[in-house]
């Protein structure tokens, strides 16, 4: 007998279509760009690194990127909120220079709404300094950003820092210690915990038709999966054959 034939199995391919994605609030909700993806829902949890100067078009921003992460999908369209900011690698190096002490560090703090921060602040003396000195401005810095995040959520520190309001204030505070040329958040980033999904990660807003289709779903077919769920469970499993049951029948 001729052997059977294989049926061929086509996979049908969905076809990918551009979906546009928004800035946050915080930059005024404008378009920063379109993705290419199956559905609208697959935009959700995509990272997006892009120059501030971009997105707000103000080019003294052009030292600072942004990380953004669409956490919302819209009538097809994706919402993103801020993930990060940080200074450009190339405007870090072009800060140090030769007679000034670099001070650098990196902690974690939480903001007023709950939010596990990761800040790294940079500071530039305007000549060298000792150790002890250096130690003393990092331990001052740190205590007096992990104060102000205390006290103000987690969007309000990313405006504080982009006005640089917090950088004049630290400048003046730690300028009592030892003269200060620059101080700049080289990062601010949040930090997720292992375990934990933020709930705005799992806001998804479909289109008014697929809200349609589920309410007509659910009034057609009421709460009937439960119940199959039972009588399964009741259905006793079959034993798998051992090798005694085998040897009986031989």
């Amino acid at each position: 007998m001729a052997p059977a034939k294989k049926k061929q199995v086509l996979k049908q391919k969905t076809k990918k279509k551009w979906y546009p994605v928004y800035a946050p609030a915080v930059f005024g909700n404008q378009l920063i760009g379109e993705s290419h993806v199956g559905a609208a829902e697959q935009l959700r949890g995509k990272f997006i690194n892009a120059n501030l100067a971009a997105i707000t078009n103000d080019m003294k921003k052009q030292n600072i990127a942004v990380k953004l992460r669409v956490n919302k999908v819209i009538e097809g369209k994706g919402q993103t909120e801020v993930i990060g900011i940080h200074l450009v690698q190339g405007f870090v190096k072009r800060l140090v220079r030769r007679g000034r002490t670099k001070v650098d560090d990196s902690f974690t703090a939480k903001t007023k709404d709950g939010q596990l921060t990761r800040i790294k602040p940079l500071i530039l003396t305007t000549t060298t300094c000792v150790a002890s000195t250096a130690s003393q401005l990092r331990l001052e810095a740190r205590k007096a950003l992990a104060e102000r995040a205390s006290k103000t959520g987690f969007i309000n520190l990313v405006q504080d820092i982009l006005n640089l309001t917090i950088q004049k204030n630290l400048k003046e505070q730690l300028n009592k210690i030892h003269p200060i040329r620059s101080v700049d958040i080289r990062s601010l980033s949040r930090e997720t915990v292992r375990g934990q999904v933020p709930e705005a990660d799992l806001e998804i807003i479909p289109e008014e038709e697929t809200l349609k289709e589920e309410a007509a779903t659910a009034e057609e077919t009421p709460e009937e999966q439960p119940e199959k769920e039972e009588e399964a469970a009741e259905e006793p499993e079959e034993d798998a054959p051992t090798d005694k049951d085998e040897e009986k029948k031989e």
